[in-house]
């Protein structure tokens, strides 16, 4: 039995880290709700034998460290989050962000192995020191002046007041304190996060003083009227008490004290086995319509899968981030993780001959690395609609490949310009992970980039295609049908195809979207777009075919048609035909084209008001957006029947 006890104190259902030495415990479980308490429950608890659990919202991880204390009889004692944790790689110094911490994305066998945190290495350092604590952090990098100035400004649910308090106890019941928190207070460094090992000896005697004098705080402050985060006041304190006994030991020159690097995973989500991985690149530009891409997901799913969503992304505002996750979280067994790339790795990158591609597209490479704690991934492109559950591709077997997909409509012209075998559409992909890691193919795609920048057209797919080749599966081709609003010999079938597949998949710049587009599957993106918190834009995308219809009537003046469309397709100003765009009518149509021309664009409004009202019957959930689109019709009928009025009273 190790003599070392590493308690990771959890809160919440998130991946588990556990040995002999590190001990997951659930702090809080007297006042925790019942769903947590049972996902929770392959962990010990705070509320066993001596606890004060039912203060964890008052003291949070505190309630955990108060067991340990009374409960644990180890030699040494110590504590961790489940997200944070001591480096116990002293070989190495890792790059920290501006917290002092160094940040991985994700948990995995890796990250035990990159730390150190296996339980012969943590014993050999802990074996050699009387604590060991974080590297100490330099609060000017928040703003701070010093300490004392970091309680006082770096959050609005601090009050420096309690602190106060808690000193003038401490100084009252421990007076040989007084340089140790003179000193700590005025220090720029500070001790964080409450993560350390102590010998037990030493771990009594900081238990002893913390809750003799928290114990006292809570008995004269008021905090009835805090809001949850101001009432974890207790928890807040003891980050700077904590600092203050380091101090004071530190003065007395006895003791042997170690410092580390503290470590910090972003995303610790503990995903199911049975989940259904699904990765999708995107920034700012694309978001409104990966959102329906997600949502065509999300409503074809099986009551049983689980979505773990993964999205790489660069430059999607705060805001989008969050009208994504509402409107998509509400269902079920739905996750949505985003992961920012710093896109300028790909300055240097070809965009090739595709206009509508960013170099957002090259993040595709990153994926294998992105995700150490995952084998298998889907990956799909924002511009697309799913009609099936993705579990049935999810679940083809691609040991042997570093990718499956179907190929590219352009299959014959790129095998024999880029003289390989073998060319897939890389906007459906399922991802051998593990394959992808023991190859190196992250690494080989950026070497190709550099070897072979004139040879490529069509951005990382022509990479991906050549680094694969050897090594690539096909999928059926329901699984990407490549359609666009291009008919004819062109489409190879893909369009008739598509009508019977399970992944839609817009290609070309032709999307549903662009304005005075026919793409055939044009109202299945409507669809889906209802159905997300961007559907107000239909009305947008019904007004481009309205213009567009108008934009080929017009052909006598080319300026003309420029001031129309610029105009009426970019302004944020209401429309307005009834004076804007009298003139160029009455200028540029005869009387008897412009009478067609207007009973033409009235039917279309009629048709697209009924389509509108079947579709909020079926698709809207919100009754005032449909009322603000149909009232934005009905206007664009009144001003084309006076527009026709007009027109006949004026020749």
């Amino acid at each position: 039995m190790s003599k070392v006890k590493i308690f990771l104190s959890y809160h919440t259902n998130s991946v588990r880290i556990e040995s002999e030495i590190l001990t997951p415990i659930h702090v809080g479980r007297d006042c925790a709700n019942v769903d947590i308490v049972n996902k929770l429950n392959d962990i010990i608890g705070d509320n066993t034998g001596d606890n004060i659990s039912y203060k964890n919202k008052n003291y949070c991880e505190l309630t955990a460290q108060y067991w340990a204390w009374k409960n644990c009889s180890a030699k040494y004692v110590g504590f961790m989050h489940y997200r944070r944790h001591l480096s116990f790689n002293t070989d190495k110094k890792y790059k920290e962000d501006q917290y002092g911490t160094v940040v991985d994305n994700f948990f995995s066998p890796k990250y035990l192995d990159k730390y150190y945190l296996h339980d012969d290495k943590i014993e050999h350092l802990v074996d050699k020191y009387d604590l060991i604590t974080v590297i100490p952090w330099k609060v000017v990098n928040a703003g701070s002046i010093n300490n004392y100035d970091h309680y006082c400004t770096s959050d609005k649910k601090l009050h420096v007041e309690d602190y106060e308090k808690a000193l003038k106890i401490l100084l009252r019941k421990y007076p040989e304190y007084t340089e140790a928190v003179n000193l700590y207070n005025n220090s720029k460094y500070g001790y964080y996060t409450n993560i350390f090992i102590m010998k037990k000896n030493i771990f009594n005697i900081y238990c002893s003083w913390l809750f003799d004098i928290l114990f006292s705080l809570e008995k004269e402050i008021d905090i009835s009227h805090y809001n949850a985060q101001e009432a974890r006041v207790f928890g807040y304190i003891s980050e700077w008490l904590f600092g203050i006994f380091i101090t004071f030991l530190k003065m007395q020159k006895s003791y042997n004290i170690k410092h580390l690097q503290r470590t910090f995973i972003k995303h610790t989500d503990n995903i199911s086995k049975s989940s259904i991985n699904i990765c999708m690149s995107c920034d700012n530009n694309f978001v409104e319509y990966m959102a329906t891409a997600i949502k065509s997901i999300i409503v074809n799913k099986s009551n049983n899968d689980i979505l773990n969503f993964y999205i790489i992304e660069n430059g999607i505002t705060h805001k989008n981030k969050r009208k994504i996750k509402d409107a998509c979280c509400i269902h079920d067994n739905i996750y949505i993780t985003f992961i920012t790339i710093d896109a300028s790795i790909f300055d240097n990158f070809p965009l090739g001959i595709t206009t509508h591609i960013t170099k957002a597209t090259y993040f595709r490479f990153l994926i294998p690395d992105l995700f150490p704690h995952i084998d298998k991934i889907i990956y799909l492109d924002c511009d697309l609609i799913v009609t099936k559950s993705l579990s049935e591709l999810y679940s083809i077997d691609i040991q042997n490949s570093y990718i499956a997909g179907v190929k590219d409509i352009l299959f014959i012209d790129n095998t024999k310009r880029l003289h390989i075998n073998n060319y897939i559409n890389a906007g459906v992909m399922l991802f051998n992970l593990k394959f992808c890691r023991e190859n190196n193919f992250t690494k080989k795609c950026f070497k190709y980039v550099k070897s072979n920048f004139d040879k490529i057209v069509y951005n990382d797919q022509d990479v991906i295609n050549v680094i694969s080749n050897k090594n690539i599966s096909y999928l059926d081709l329901r699984w990407n049908a490549q359609s666009c609003e291009y008919k004819g010999s062109y489409d190879g079938g893909w369009n008739k195809l598509a009508q019977k597949s399970f992944i839609i998949h817009f290609i070309s710049d032709k999307k549903p979207w662009v304005p005075g587009n026919r793409h055939p599957f044009k109202k299945l993106f409507y669809k889906y777009l209802l159905m997300t918190p961007w559907k107000s834009n239909i009305f947008r995308y019904i007004m481009f075919d309205i213009i567009s219809i108008f934009y080929k009537k017009i052909k006598h003046d080319n300026i003309c048609k420029y001031k129309i469309f610029n105009n009426t397709v970019f302004s944020k100003k209401k429309f307005d035909y009834s004076t804007k765009y009298k003139f160029l009518f009455l200028k540029y149509t005869r009387k008897d084209k412009l009478n067609k021309f207007c009973s033409s664009i009235s039917k279309q409004l009629a048709s697209i008001n009924l389509s509108l009202e079947k579709i909020n019957n079926a698709y809207l959930t919100n009754p005032s957006e449909y009322s603000a689109i149909q009232k934005n019709i009905l206007f664009l009928h009144k001003k084309i029947n006076k527009l026709t009025l007009r027109g006949n009273n004026s020749r």
